[in-house]
């Protein structure tokens, strides 16, 4: 009698340690999965946060370049270091003409020193690129662009302007001593770093860059 009561008391307790077990498994489980949904949510808004972020433009010259990052030299004499990617875009520029300035397209310009409504320079983009302003309409030798505010910015006359335009380039383009324009963007996903989306190299004698 006595060793069946001790059998029993001994499968009570095999059965409170399965049940103890698989409620640890189950809260286990069920914390994993919360975390798991919880961390795939933080990262979906992350990454929604990258894509809406409006970056940033910065020119200057390259000072350093290696295989996962690009320096350089502001104006000013400061240093921004900012990390390539596969999805960075790299642009050479090629002398260009009046007609390629056109409704649709991006450009960038450098107005004239004392003439504020002249065009000294003007840097011809795709429509996709994600640096300069869209230009929304030229005549007559005049250019209007998108201003900063969304509103149409002024007539800038443009006979007189120097052209390039932006085209494809290799990576491997971007050297040390280099003048260029960079588009660079915060990421929010951990690590948190600087990456630049967009490179456009510029001629020696641009006067975007000084």
């Amino acid at each position: 009698m006595a060793k069946r009561r001790r059998r029993r008391a001994r499968a009570l307790v095999g059965v409170l340690v399965v049940v103890i077990l698989a409620g640890v498994a189950g809260t286990i489980f069920y914390l994993d999965y919360h975390q798991a949904r919880t961390n795939s949510k933080e990262k979906k808004v992350d990454v929604a946060k990258e894509k809406a972020a409006a970056g940033f433009q910065l020119t200057g010259r390259v000072s350093a370049v290696t295989a996962d990052s690009v320096t350089v030299k502001l104006e000013k004499g400061q240093l921004r270091r900012l990390v390539l990617t596969s999805q960075t875009r790299v642009q050479n520029s090629a002398p260009g003409s009046l007609n390629d300035v056109k409704k649709g397209v991006r450009a960038l310009v450098h107005r004239r020193p004392g003439a504020a409504l002249n065009v000294q320079e003007i840097l011809v983009l795709p429509g996709a690129s994600r640096v300069g302003q869209m230009v929304l309409d030229t005549g007559l030798g005049f250019v209007w662009l998108l201003a900063n505010d969304g509103r149409t910015g002024p007539r800038l006359n443009m006979v007189e302007a120097t052209v390039v335009t932006a085209h494809t380039a290799a990576r491997t383009d971007v050297v040390v001593g280099a003048k260029v324009i960079v588009r660079g963007q915060k990421t929010f996903t951990k690590p948190v770093r600087t990456i630049a989306t967009d490179i456009v190299l510029l001629p020696s004698n641009s006067t975007l860059v000084s």
